[in-house]
C-alpha cells in the first residue's frame, strides 16, 4: 500500500479543517486497488461467512468483498443496509476496515438490532465459571428482549409469547442447567431481530496471580497453563521486542496478597483483532524471558505460544493501581538489601515493582527528573516528588548518594503509544521535557520490565507539559591567567562520522563549549 512517512510532525502543515469527506459508494467488486486508501460505502450486502481472524465475506449483486470490523462483529447469514470503511491491502487481499465508529455499520432501519450477551460468542461455545451473570442488550433503544435458557442449544427459539421477558436488574446466572441462551429483541414499528444463540461450557480457570506467584520467578515456569482469564489492558504491536497483549484479572477475582501481580504479558506476533476492554481466555506456556539486552538477572514473566479466545468486548478495565499517595507508595530507601534472596515487596524497591509486573497502573502529578531522548523514555516522580523532597536538586532533579539510588524514580517508555519516530528523535516538539517540568495530568499504562529496569508503557497519549522554568545557565566563572579552571563536558560519542549520524551536532557542541562553558 502506498504510504507517506513524514520525517516529523513538524513536516505536516494543517491548512484547514473541512471535515471528513463523504464516503464513495462502491460495489463489492470495486473493493480493489482503484479505491485503495479511500473512505467507501458498500450498500445492501449479505454476510456470507467469517474466518478465524474475523474477516467477514460480504456479497452483493456484483460479487464479494472482505471486511474487518472494529467493535461488534457482524452476523453471518444476515443482510446489512450499508458498511463504511477504508480500503487497505492486507495479507494479499484488498479489505474494508471499519473505523472505531458505531455509525460505520448499519444493520437496518426497519428491523430491531439483535441481542448481545455480556459474555459469550454467537459463533461457538465459550468456557465460563458457575455463577457468572450474563446481561443481555440490544442497540435498538427501547427494545424488549425475550429469552429461553437451557442445557444446550437445542432449546426452542423464543417469541414474545413463549420467551421470558429479560430484566436488566436480574441477569441470567450460568449453572449446570443453564448452559445455553436463545434471545430475540422486539420493538413496536420494527421487525423482530433474528434469534441469537449463546452457548457455554463450565470450566476451571487459572488466575494470573497464581502464575505470577510471590517472587521474581513464576512457580509455573515452563509449564503449560489453560483457561487464563483476563481483561486486555494494552495491545503492543509496534515494538519488535514486545509484541503481544497485556491482560489483568477482573477486580472481583483478585487475591489478597500484595506480592502477587494480577497482570501478565501474553507474547504473540499476531495482535490483530484484540482490543482494550476485551475479556479473553488464554492458554499457553509460562516463560521467564529476557526483554532487551541489559537483563542478566531479571526476566519478565509472560505467556508464550498462546491460543486466545475473546469472550466479550467493551468491558470496564480493572482498577489502575496508583503509585504514590492514595495507592501503593514506591520504596524510597533502597533497591535491594538482601541480594535478591528474599521477596519483600513492601520494603525492597526491586520486589515492589516486581509485584506490579504486567499490571495497569497510574501516576498522579508526575514531575520530570530525567529524559532519555533517543529512546523516548522519561524518568518521573509521583505526586510532584513529595516523597523525595529531601533529595531534590536546586534544578528540580533528584540526586543519588552512596546509600540512596532513588528507587522511587518511575520510568515511562513509549513502546505502545510512541512519541519518537523510527529515527529515534523527537517529532512532537510539545513533548521535549526538561528536568523540573510537570505533566498536566496523570500517566496511565502497564508495568513492564526490559533493558535493565521496570518501566510503565503508557497506554494513552502523554499529557501536555507544564514548563518548570529551567534554562541553560552560562558559567559565571571569569577566566584569570593566574588560576586554573577545570571543567568537564560530555560531547556524547563525538567521532569522525558524527555529522552523518547526527547532522549539526558539531556546531551544537562547539556553541555549548564556547558560550556555556566559556572557552576563553
Amino acid at each position: 500500500m502506498a504510504q507517506i512517512h513524514p520525517e516529523s510532525l513538524e513536516a505536516v502543515e494543517i491548512v484547514g479543517k473541512p471535515g471528513i469527506p463523504e464516503p464513495k459508494v462502491v460495489s463489492c467488486n470495486e473493493v480493489n486497488e482503484t479505491h485503495e486508501g479511500q473512505l467507501i460505502k458498500v450498500r445492501n450486502v449479505h454476510v456470507e461467512s467469517v474466518d478465524g481472524k474475523k474477516n467477514f465475506t460480504l456479497k452483493d449483486s456484483s460479487g464479494t468483498a472482505i471486511v474487518n470490523t472494529v467493535g461488534d462483529d457482524l452476523d453471518v447469514g444476515q443482510d446489512y443496509e450499508f458498511i463504511v470503511g477504508l480500503i487497505k491491502y492486507n495479507y494479499g487481499k484488498y479489505t474494508i476496515f471499519t473505523r472505531d465508529d458505531s455509525e460505520d455499520v448499519l444493520w437496518s432501519t426497519t428491523k430491531t438490532y439483535p441481542v448481545e450477551a455480556s459474555q459469550g460468542d454467537k459463533t461457538g461455545k465459550v468456557k465460563i465459571e458457575v455463577g457468572t451473570k450474563i446481561k443481555l442488550s440490544s442497540e435498538t433503544e427501547g427494545a424488549s428482549i425475550y429469552y429461553l435458557p437451557g442445557k444446550d442449544g437445542t432449546i426452542d427459539n423464543p417469541t414474545p409469547e413463549t420467551g421470558i421477558l429479560y430484566n436488566d436488574s436480574n441477569p441470567i446466572t450460568i449453572d449446570e442447567n443453564t448452559l445455553a441462551i436463545k434471545a430475540i429483541a422486539v420493538k413496536d414499528g420494527l421487525g423482530n431481530s433474528p434469534v441469537r444463540k449463546y452457548e457455554y461450557e463450565l470450566g476451571e480457570f487459572t488466575y494470573i496471580h497464581d502464575i505470577q506467584g510471590e517472587g521474581h520467578e513464576s512457580p509455573l515456569k515452563d509449564q503449560k497453563v489453560s483457561n487464563v482469564k483476563g481483561i486486555v489492558t494494552a495491545v503492543s504491536y509496534k515494538d519488535r521486542n514486545q509484541k503481544g497483549i497485556y491482560i489483568q484479572t477482573p477486580d472481583n477475582k483478585v487475591d489478597d496478597k500484595v506480592g502477587t501481580s494480577e497482570g501478565i504479558f501474553v507474547k504473540t506476533t499476531d495482535t490483530k483483532g484484540y482490543y482494550i476492554g476485551d475479556m479473553v481466555i488464554v492458554s499457553g506456556t509460562v516463560k521467564e524471558l529476557k526483554n532487551g539486552i541489559y537483563d542478566p538477572d531479571n526476566y519478565e514473566t509472560m505467556i508464550t505460544d498462546p491460543t486466545i479466545s475473546v469472550v466479550s468486548s467493551n468491558n470496564d478495565l480493572p482498577s489502575a493501581t496508583v503509585l504514590g499517595k492514595g495507592g501503593r507508595a514506591p520504596i524510597t530507601g533502597h533497591i535491594d538489601d538482601d541480594g535478591n534472596t528474599k521477596y519483600e515487596p513492601e520494603s525492597d524497591a526491586l520486589d515492589f515493582f516486581e509485584s506490579l509486573e504486567g499490571m495497569y497502573v497510574k501516576v498522579n502529578d508526575p514531575v520530570v527528573v530525567g529524559v532519555t531522548e533517543k529512546y523516548g523514555e522519561y524518568a518521573v516522580l509521583a505526586d510532584n516528588g513529595e516523597a523525595s523532597s529531601d533529595s531534590r536538586t536546586p534544578y528540580g532533579g533528584v540526586k543519588a548518594t552512596a546509600t540512596d539510588h532513588n528507587p522511587e524514580i518511575i520510568h515511562i517508555d513509549d513502546v505502545i503509544i510512541p512519541i519518537t519516530s523510527g529515527s529515534k528523535t523527537y517529532y512532537d516538539s510539545s513533548l521535549a521535557p526538561k528536568v523540573g517540568d510537570k505533566f498536566s495530568d496523570s500517566i496511565v499504562g502497564v508495568m513492564s520490565f526490559g533493558f535493565g529496569k521496570y518501566k510503565i508503557l503508557n497506554t494513552k497519549s502523554l499529557p501536555s507539559l507544564i514548563d518548570g522554568g529551567l534554562k541553560v545557565k552560562n558559567t559565571d566563572i571569569q577566566p584569570s591567567y593566574d588560576k586554573l579552571t577545570i571543567a568537564s563536558f560530555n560531547i556524547e560519542n563525538f567521532h569522525q562520522g558524527v555529522e552523518k549520524d547526527n547532522p549539526g551536532k558539531t556546531n551544537k557542541n562547539s556553541s555549548h563549549y564556547s558560550n556555556t562553558v566559556k572557552d576563553t
